[in-house]
């Protein structure tokens, strides 16, 4: 019982606060990606102007890891955090 009390301060004072401001953060990152990727052209036309669903697919997936690329060539202390952290993630499993 004082076990299952303890969790519930900790969840309302600690975890839900903490989940509500990682939730607001993922809610602006697509926002934030999208102004910051340019319009590309490809052949002479614009990225959202491609005739094919996978074509224009192939392009986003290289502008986004282009942008990935650069975003852990900038700050390569937080991307190896966050790798790590997905390492132990996986071990614990």
């Amino acid at each position: 019982m004082g076990l299952a009390a303890l969790f519930l301060v900790v969840y309302w004072l600690v975890l839900r606060p903490v989940k509500n401001q990682a939730l607001a953060a993922f809610r602006q990152l697509p926002g934030r990606v999208t102004g910051q990727l340019a319009p590309a052209t490809v052949g002479g036309t614009a990225l959202g102007e491609t005739r094919g669903t996978i074509e224009g697919g192939e392009n986003r997936a290289s502008q986004l890891k282009r942008l990935l690329s650069e975003k852990v060539k900038a700050e390569p202390e937080s991307a190896s955090r966050l790798v790590q952290g997905w390492v132990q993630v996986e071990n614990k499993r």
